[in-house]
């Protein structure tokens, strides 16, 4: 850890230079008028609007009570001016000179996206929000290097968001499907896995914002974090078009290019189909991609991805206070060799076919008094095949597995949603209110097919040392409504003191029952100056209950046969699966507490801690009774997440350094029913346990910045260092020997940079922007491990495997 950080400290010296540099002493000052159109094109003032400049410094004030506002002692330079309000924002560049006072107007629309108010990556200011919100910002989004260039790789950015040994983005503690998948505030998941199930092309990306605790009653159906992407609105000007990644990537094996390692096209363009009224985005991605396991043999180390990925939006002003939206995804996906490791060979893997499309509408009206009436109706289809890529019968032995995968899944799944929310102007009563009312109702369904083949356990000896067998494929069909209503009040007592209250209540088919959650938070500041705010919340939250659940009676039953050391049969024992005591919706209790102080002007530190418990988390297990043997899923699990974080933000001339510790507990039970029932499901199941979840990473050290360095160069260095991920020993019956997940993979250390340069294009007598770069993922190149050999009866135990290496990817975007 050392090493690393001595190699990020002198990088960081020499890009990033700007540190030492001072301004001008002499200050300007910004006054002006906030207002709005109303139906009969007169203005209105708008008093309250929080206003945000941007620019040398960061500062933040509020419009009087005749929407005016002042900024004063500021140095020179170009500065951006933002104003947000329920249903409206405003944006304005102004230059500031010395000793000059600018005054401007600033008009504020209806905005086209969500109505929620984002807190970017690169804001040094104390923002109001009592909850933990971390966006990242569109400039991040196209500067950090992203090796798979989509918007879930680039969530590890956040404090307590890591990827998990299976692949999958765990935020604050929860597992990916105890979390809330939102596109421009749509329900994005599986209804049958509660997975998330969409993927977009990057560049339609405005923001991606991981809320650890959202108190707003707004969100529900989720016991963990909640990631909530915001598209980009249409261009109204002017027509914008880009494409880049036109050369695929060479395959390189073992010093030999053997075809193609990836070939991955983008193109967006976006523009007025009517001036000032109707306009629309239109971006196409195609996507394969090999990933190599390295411990494999060359020809056989690749999984294989092959998609593409539609997106289409309209933007439609309507009037001056009504607009709306109309966004169309289309998303294909073949995953060839699923779960492929080094003790899983291509033939024994799964590969994992999905089709989805999803339709979103959206209309926003302001009314005269300021009120927000905000509407929106979504469709989405979510299908999923997995099948095995051989026919030979499925063995589990001691260093490898043989034969096809035993899975065989077929699901198709619908879900239209529909959702009001309306906003009241603002009310004054022993203080200022921001209320808002609103209900959501859903309609999910799920038609299945599911075939378990026998599965062989052999032993070191080579003979069978336990066999599972299955019932016949089964066919079934679940439907679910889920109804949500819901309240809440912002109550600003007085310039130091921020009230939030909520009350949600949702309602379940699958689980017959209603809920009511109430959430409440606090921001006040300490000082008067508001450089030192103190942030605290509580809540309940509910989460949905996957459609896979319900239908797990109808899967295939099981039959486990023993074998002694001659090959006999010594039991047989059958299994039916049974639901336990009735599905219960999970529930988690949260609360935080968090201290922010504006150090100097341009330096952020955060001091946070959060906790959360969770109860009726789905596990599956084998129980014996004098009656039957049965596989149990009961709604009796408990996850226990706590975390301590420290961030430290620091901007200057437009360049950011965020550094952030974060020291975490994350321990629940390890039977989760999506590890033996989702995409590719685990065969052997043993009785439940308790320990750390398999994502828990008690320290992690996080380190990146936004830098602008020598000739031009935008250079984002990503520095993460963790405590590895937690295993279990086993032996050759797969019986577990020991406590589970009681060891631990080796520290994971990466040190990521992504360097963009960008060029003018003269063309057909305009300049054109040509975006020129690369980046590279572990650039020490660090034995970060992924596979281990953890069964105690091999020679090779605990010893490591497949570790990512030192990778580059080139970057060309031209933009016209």
């Amino acid at each position: 850890m050392r090493k690393s950080t001595a190699y990020v400290a002198s990088i960081l010296l020499f890009v990033f230079p700007a540190f030492a540099q001072s301004g001008s002493t002499e200050s300007g000052s910004i006054r002006g008028d906030v207002f709005t159109k109303g139906t009969n094109g007169e203005p209105a003032v708008l008093p309250g609007v929080r206003i945000v400049l941007h620019g040398p410094i960061t500062k933040e004030t509020e419009s009087d009570a005749q929407g005016a506002f002042a900024i004063d002692s500021l140095p020179p330079g170009t500065y951006e001016i933002e104003a947000n309000a329920p249903g409206l924002s405003g944006r304005l560049a102004v230059e500031v000179t010395p000793g000059t006072s600018s005054t401007i107007p600033l008009e504020m629309n209806v905005t086209m996206v969500s109505n929620t108010v984002n807190v970017t990556a690169t804001e040094a200011f104390v923002a109001d929000e009592s909850a933990q919100h971390n966006t990242i910002s569109q400039s991040v989004v196209e500067e950090a290097p992203n090796r798979d260039e989509k918007i879930d790789s680039l969530l590890p950015l956040v404090p307590g968001v890591v990827r998990g040994p299976d692949g999958r983005i765990n935020m604050k503690g929860a597992q990916s499907t105890q979390a809330g998948w939102l596109v421009n505030s749509a329900n994005v998941t599986d209804p049958a896995t509660g997975g998330q199930a969409i993927s977009l092309p990057i560049d339609v990306v405005s923001s991606v914002q991981v809320i650890s605790n959202a108190y707003d009653p707004e969100y529900g159906k989720f016991t963990g974090a909640v990631s909530s992407v915001e598209t980009r609105t249409s261009n109204f000007d002017k027509f914008h078009f880009s494409i880049q990644n036109l050369a695929p990537r060479a395959r390189d094996r073992d010093g030999s290019i053997v075809g193609i390692g990836g070939f991955t096209p983008r193109t967006t363009i976006t523009g007025p189909l009517i001036r000032e009224r109707l306009a629309f985005t239109q971006s196409l991605e195609y996507r394969f991609v090999r990933t190599p396991v390295e411990s494999l043999p060359p020809l056989q180390r690749d999984t294989t991805l092959e998609s593409f990925d539609s997106f289409s939006q309209f933007d439609l002003k309507i009037s001056d206070r009504q607009t709306a939206t109309l966004s169309v995804a289309v998303f294909p996906q073949k995953f060839d060799f699923l779960g492929l490791n080094t003790f899983n060979p291509q033939p024994s893997t799964t590969n994992l076919h999905q089709r989805g499309d999803q339709i979103s509408a959206q209309h926003s009206y302001v009314a005269e008094s300021g009120a927000l009436l905000s509407s929106r109706v979504a469709y989405e289809e979510f299908d999923a095949d997995t099948f095995p890529n051989s026919q030979a019968p499925y063995q589990i032995a001691v260093e490898t597995t043989e034969g096809g995968f035993f899975s065989r899944q077929n699901r198709d799944t619908r879900r239209v949603e529909w959702q009001e929310i309306y906003h009241f102007s603002p009310k004054h009563f022993l203080g200022d209110h921001e209320m808002k009312v609103g209900f959501d109702f859903s309609h999910s369904s799920y038609d299945g097919r599911q075939q378990f083949l026998p599965v062989s356990i052999v032993g070191t000896a080579g003979s069978t040392l336990e066999q599972i067998n299955f019932g016949t494929p089964t066919i079934f069909s679940i439907q679910q409504n889920e109804v949500a209503w819901f309240a809440g009040d912002q109550w600003k007592v007085g310039p130091r003191l921020t009230l939030d209250f909520g009350l949600r209540f949702d309602r379940d088919s699958v689980t017959n029952s209603t809920h009511s959650a109430p959430r409440a938070s606090l921001t006040f500041a300490l000082t008067g100056d508001r450089r030192t705010l103190l942030k605290a919340g509580a809540g309940l939250f509910y989460d949905r209950v996957p459609l896979n659940a319900p239908a797990f009676p109808n899967f295939p039953d099981r039959t486990i046969l023993t074998f002694d050391a001659a090959g006999d049969s010594i039991s047989s024992v059958p299994y039916s699966n049974v639901i336990s005591r009735g599905l219960k919706n999970p529930r988690s209790e949260t609360w935080n507490v968090e201290v922010d102080r504006q150090v100097l002007q341009n330096l952020l530190v955060q001091l946070a801690y959060q906790q959360r418990n969770t109860v009726n988390d789905l596990v599956v297990g084998p129980e014996t009774t004098p009656e039957a043997s049965l596989l149990s899923l009961a709604s009796r699990g408990r996850d226990f997440y706590r975390e301590f974080q420290v961030t430290g933000r620091y901007q200057i001339h437009r360049q950011t350094l965020n550094a952030s510790y974060v020291r975490s507990k994350a321990t629940g039970d390890l039977n989760d029913f999506n590890q033996f029932f989702g995409n590719d499901p685990q065969p052997v199941i043993q009785p439940n346990s308790r320990g750390p979840l398999a994502f828990d990473a008690p320290n992690r050290f996080l380190a990146w910045a936004e830098l602008n360095g020598p000739w031009k160069l935008m250079l984002m260095p990503v520095l993460d260092i963790h405590t590895g991920f937690p295993y279990s020993v086993v032996n050759e019956r797969r019986d577990f020997v020991g406590p589970r997940n009681d060891k631990r993979f080796p520290q994971f250390d990466s040190f990521d940079l992504q360097v963009l340069r960008t060029f003018g294009l003269p063309f057909h007598g305009k300049e054109h922007k040509v975006k020129l770069g690369f980046g590279v993922f572990n650039l020490f190149n660090h034995a970060n491990y992924r596979d281990v050999q953890n069964d105690l009866d091999s020679d090779r135990f605990g010893q490591f495997f497949n570790s990512a290496v030192r990778t580059f990817r080139g970057k060309l975007v031209f933009g016209f």
